[in-house]
């Protein structure tokens, strides 16, 4: 299965709606009762793209919610590296407080 692949394909193809993804994301966690929320993400092109329809996404929802990046270590592929970078923002942005 290829995803997101432009062009014919013996393969099957799974396309996605990426901005709908984030509306019912941010539409569950409104509904679980959740009213601020904090998109984690790497900073890399592309990237901040879904961090843009998370903030619209929020805003549209009327809540409360801010983005926090990380630099993505090398080499990229190494997830465990990923992890602890994405925690480490993660853990500066709560010491932070609101």
């Amino acid at each position: 299965v290829l995803i997101e692949h432009a062009g014919p394909s013996a393969l099957p193809v799974v396309h996605y709606d990426e901005a709908e993804g984030v509306r019912r994301a941010v539409a569950h966690l409104a509904e679980l009762g959740h009213r601020r929320l904090v998109w984690l993400g790497p900073d890399q092109d592309g990237r901040r793209e879904r961090a843009d329809l998370f903030s619209a996404a929020v805003q549209a929802a009327g809540l409360a919610g801010e983005t926090c990046f990380f630099t993505v270590p090398e080499p990229v592929h190494d997830r465990h590296a990923q992890i602890g970078a994405a925690a480490a923002a993660l853990a500066a942005r709560l010491a932070r407080g609101r």
